[in-house]
């Protein structure tokens, strides 16, 4: 059972009241409570019930953040707002498709907290992936030093921000305009990708708050810098910024700049590394120890495989 209870504190008083009392059945279909909450202190239940207010679960305007945390809508059956779906407690069951359903292909994509509402809450989670693309040939000159990018994605979003060397040209060992394309549909940037090389994406389970908190931090960069290109980078549909900071391929390069985002949330499982090969070598012999959720591998000339996918391990409810 799940419990949230509410006070209000009485003028000139030491105890409050009980506002707010709600007890649900483990996949959060509420039930009647008729009588004072024991746990609290005597003088609480005594206080209640010499008002007379002990019969009725609710005494104030009713806390619409429920089973959960999560917002009744005021409809009939009473679903709950998970963000990325509704929930409908009475049954047990969502009432459309799990987008990222081909992640559980082993349940049902309308089930709740893999049928265990005791152990399991559903904490509304996204993905960020980080995109790492292997060195490749084009029209016979070698490219040798690979590439990584980071995608957002989500019901209803699918960003991809990707610092590269797009500006005017220079050695390697120079500086350089820092432009950074901003993918709204990150199908375009992988779909281009596969056009010339193999890339491998691994992904981190985040919350949609989370996933927020990334696309903020790479939007605000674009605003503190100027409009690039709008629509002809690579793939399309995106547009290029140049930013603030110079493009160095030793300290603001596709990996450090891709491990800013992930620092964001406390989940930059890339470190201090700077070069995309050594990236891609250290992640692939440790991305499970490393808490990656999935590896994709996007296959040049098209398709995709997945070739990793960790038991999804949702958030335990806390006691």
């Amino acid at each position: 059972m799940s419990r949230s209870k509410c006070y209000i504190l009485q003028p000139g008083g030491l105890y409050g009241t009980v506002v707010q009392s709600n007890d649900y059945f483990p996949f959060g279909m509420a039930y009647t409570r008729s009588k004072p909450i024991k746990s609290e202190p005597d003088a609480v239940l005594q206080f209640i019930t010499k008002h007379g207010i002990a019969e009725s679960t609710t005494y104030t305007k009713p806390n619409a953040y429920l089973y959960n945390g999560k917002e009744e809508q005021p409809m009939p059956g009473k679903w709950l707002d998970y963000g990325a779906r509704f929930y409908d407690a009475k049954l047990g069951r969502w009432h459309v498709a799990d987008n990222l359903a081909e992640k559980y292909s082993f349940i049902s994509p309308y089930s709740y907290v893999f049928n265990n509402p005791l152990k399991f809450i559903d904490p509304d989670g996204q993905d960020v992936e980080l995109v790492i693309g292997k060195p490749y040939t084009k029209n016979g000159k070698e490219h040798p030093y690979g590439h990584v990018a980071i995608r957002v994605h989500g019901k209803g979003y699918n960003y991809v921000f990707d610092l590269g060397r797009y500006g005017k040209t220079w050695t390697l060992g120079a500086k350089g305009d820092g432009i950074m394309n901003v993918y709204k549909d990150g199908s375009k940037y992988l779909k281009n990708e596969q056009k010339f090389r193999n890339s491998v994406g691994f992904n981190i389970t985040t919350t949609s708050e989370e996933d927020q908190k990334v696309i903020d931090y790479y939007m605000n960069l674009a605003k503190e810098g100027e409009v690039y290109k709008t629509g002809t980078v690579p793939g399309g549909g995106g547009t290029a910024y140049k930013l603030k900071d110079d493009y160095s391929v030793f300290n603001n390069n596709c990996t450090t700049k891709s491990a800013d985002g992930l620092e964001q949330i406390g989940k930059n499982h890339i470190g201090d590394e700077h070069d995309p090969r050594d990236l891609l070598k250290d992640v692939e012999s440790n991305y499970k120890e490393m808490g990656f959720t999935k590896k994709t591998e996007y296959l040049e000339g098209g398709g995709t495989s997945v070739t990793y996918q960790r038991t999804p391990k949702k958030k335990e409810k806390e006691d």
